[in-house]
């Protein structure tokens, strides 16, 4: 049986069980719920359950991948928080989820749990921005993810498109924890489609660093230019310090040759240092690949790295996606 987890959350690697089937760019179903931006040629579709980003199109190209099946809130741009990755126990490495927070066991979901819940629109402005908000407060009933993170917490997500090529994603918490602190990591689980060739730019002198992994360098190898390619099935953990001052690099690019564009992104928070890279076409939904952008690191929690955000402290990261369309380059047979 495969599991339907991260694939840097197994140590075995699957074998192929069907065929992965490449969906149409254009074809995404969404539903009654989604909500509609646009501006200029680009449009988006944000869904509140799970607070997904279904949709993005730029000029009629769709540059997101979302499963067919709108229900389906595991495989589409989601966020990620308050914890990135699985907990596991340093010692016997099992990942079992486990924390302790107020002397009491619980079990913390892959990722946290963000993507479980139905999230409320609070506004949209001008028709080019939504924002939406998830809460746990006194005299409000308890969201799901309370039952295992047991604080008192606002999210709010804003997607806007402040132009016809730009799509920015803004997450943030607010603690209201009166005489508490709690753990807070977060992060954007992008899907993107696959394309052979593809490439990551700007990660030149970056360090490989990872628990586990398929098909990828030795553990601590520098990487070089256009790191990502021709082979899909990995998973990577990249640390984006570089330099002497050790500060996150925010800048890169994905590059699609045959189809002549690529998408730059940016990170706009101190503390996003960490990007998962990963694909799995065994699951047999479509060619995609997963750059998980992290404010946080794997097991943090258990680490004692994870920020800690008291009673109306903030925490955020914001990332800025940009469309550049370029001339197709025809693959090489």
């Amino acid at each position: 049986m495969i599991s339907e987890g991260h694939p840097g959350d197994r140590r075995v690697l699957q074998q192929p069980v069907a065929p992965p089937i490449t969906l149409p760019a254009t074809r995404l179903l969404l539903d009654s719920g989604t909500i509609q931006i646009s501006k200029g040629g680009s449009t988006a579709g944000i869904n509140p359950q799970g607070a997904v980003v279904r949709s993005w199109k730029v000029e009629g190209r769709e540059l997101l991948f979302s499963h067919p099946n709108p229900e389906n809130r595991l495989r589409a741009s989601h966020p990620i928080g308050p914890m990135c990755g699985m907990l596991y126990d340093p010692v016997t490495r099992e990942r079992n989820g486990l924390h302790v927070i107020d002397g009491v066991s619980v079990k913390m979901p892959l990722h946290g749990g963000l993507r479980e819940e139905n999230w409320s629109q609070a506004s949209k402005r001008s028709g080019d921005e939504a924002v939406l908000e998830l809460s746990n407060v006194p005299g409000s009933p308890p969201t799901e993810m309370a039952k295992h993170y047991p604080f008192n917490y606002l999210w709010r997500l804003g997607v806007e498109l402040p132009t016809d090529k730009k799509l920015v994603w803004d997450l943030s918490y607010t603690g209201l924890s009166e005489g508490r602190k709690a753990p807070v990591d977060m992060g954007w689980h992008l899907y993107l489609p696959f394309e052979q060739g593809m490439k990551i730019e700007g990660l030149n002198g970056l360090r490989y660093d990872d628990l586990t992994a398929w098909d990828a360098p030795a553990e601590g190898t520098i990487l070089g230019p256009g790191a990502f390619g021709d082979r899909i099935n990995r998973d990577w953990q990249i640390r984006l310090k570089s330099g002497p001052d050790g500060r996150p690099r925010t800048e890169f690019a994905i590059t699609y040759p045959a189809a002549g564009y690529s998408l730059k992104m940016k990170l706009l928070s101190d503390r996003a240092d960490t990007m998962i890279v990963w694909s799995n076409p065994v699951l047999g939904i479509g060619d995609f690949i997963c750059p998980e952008l992290w404010r946080g690191e794997r097991n943090s929690w258990k680490k004692g790295t994870a920020e800690q955000v008291g009673f109306n402290e903030k925490a955020g990261l914001r990332i800025e996606l940009e469309y550049v369309p370029g001339k197709a380059v025809a693959a090489k047979g």
